[in-house]
């Protein structure tokens, strides 16, 4: 009998305080830094064993981690990014049936650098964007009566429509 496939969780969260985040919190008290000083953390884990999370601004995370490398990994191209708060890189590509998440800039569940996840890839990419649409709800709770956020939030709902769009142009395949 054969088990069942390994399930694929990526949740966001918000840092509150010091070496403190709310995971998937409805709304945060706003420190006056904007959409773009919310720091936040995405984390991977896989049912059948590993977890890897990254750090960065949280609208930086949510177009890069959530649309973008989804949308390039459904095109099968690996997704690279530079990581602006903790400086390091971040590779995403394909790894037999999988996905291999690695770089200096992915850490494990003990907080040190360089860590490693292969995760299967169609449960990836599902998690990352539908983690990316969670978190785009909770920027736009938080910050839709700021209209220093307004330019932002529209970017961050131009590139998830373009990754939604790309994700379903691959899974239809070639015409």
């Amino acid at each position: 009998m054969l088990g069942s496939p390994p399930q694929v969780t990526a949740r966001f969260s918000v840092r509150t305080e010091r070496d403190h985040f709310v995971v998937e919190p409805d709304r945060v008290e706003r420190d006056g830094t904007g959409i773009d000083g919310l720091y936040g953390r995405v984390s991977l884990a896989v049912s059948a064993g590993g977890t890897v999370f990254l750090e960065d601004d949280l609208t930086a995370l949510t177009a890069n981690f959530c649309f973008q490398a989804p949308a390039q990994l459904s095109a099968d191209q690996p997704f690279a990014a530079y990581i602006n708060r903790y400086p390091g890189d971040v590779f995403m590509e394909a790894a037999g049936t999988g996905i291999r998440i690695s770089g200096n800039a992915v850490f494990g569940p003990d907080g040190r650098p360089g860590a490693e996840l292969t995760a299967p890839g169609d449960p990836l990419i599902t998690a990352l964007l539908d983690c990316g649409r969670r978190a785009l709800t909770f920027l736009h709770t938080t910050f839709d009566d700021d209209p220093t956020a307004a330019e932002a939030l529209q970017a961050l709902e131009g590139v998830s429509e373009e990754c939604l769009a790309t994700i379903e142009a691959a899974r239809r395949g070639p015409h």
